[in-house]
């Protein structure tokens, strides 16, 4: 379980790089205060932005990687707002007071599927990206996005701890009666 989670983090972290285009006056030659230190909960382009940063990229190669981010932003467009469409939908559906399984079943695999595209598609860009890089900028970026994803999985424990510890203290304290 440990496994799969880490590898979902470190997929989701590296396909966040077609995300970083989106980001609104994200440019690839400057950092937002905060990114790249601690990837904190931050926009995932940030940490994208951060993690490149670092990498001392040439003007060519800041360049380059602009290019094909903007491509996979353009192409990813119209499925980015289907999702955001069918996302809606789907909880618009579940909230409603006669939800329909099946319309929900539905919605949930057309959802899967432009999200799993999505996914295919920022991990092409990622692979494009990342053979423009130096062994030595490869190497590097391996470094940090293994830092990142050490540090999401620390705040995904403090996360869980704390709600834990909230449903504990919830069971503990005795909820009041009301007064007759």
């Amino acid at each position: 379980m440990k496994r799969c989670i880490g590898i979902i983090v470190g997929a989701g972290l590296l396909a966040t790089c077609s995300v970083w285009a989106q980001a609104p006056g994200a440019k690839p030659d400057t950092v937002p205060e905060g990114a790249g230190a601690k990837p904190a909960f931050h926009h995932p382009g940030e940490i994208m932005l951060g993690l490149f940063h670092k990498l001392n990229l040439t003007p060519e190669q800041k360049e380059q990687i602009k290019k094909i981010m903007e491509q996979k932003r353009d192409q990813n467009k119209a499925a980015q707002e289907s999702v955001m469409t069918l996302r809606k939908q789907l909880m618009e559906q579940m909230g409603s007071d006669n939800p329909d399984p099946e319309k929900i079943r539905a919605l949930h695999r057309q959802l899967g599927e432009l999200e799993g595209n999505l996914a295919a598609s920022r991990a092409e860009g990622l692979k494009e990206i990342k053979a423009l890089l130096t062994p030595e900028q490869q190497a590097q970026l391996a470094k940090e996005v293994s830092g990142a994803r050490e540090h999401l999985e620390q705040a995904r424990n403090q996360w869980r701890e704390r709600l834990e510890n909230r449903a504990k203290q919830e069971k503990k304290t005795p909820k009041p009666v009301p007064a007759a």
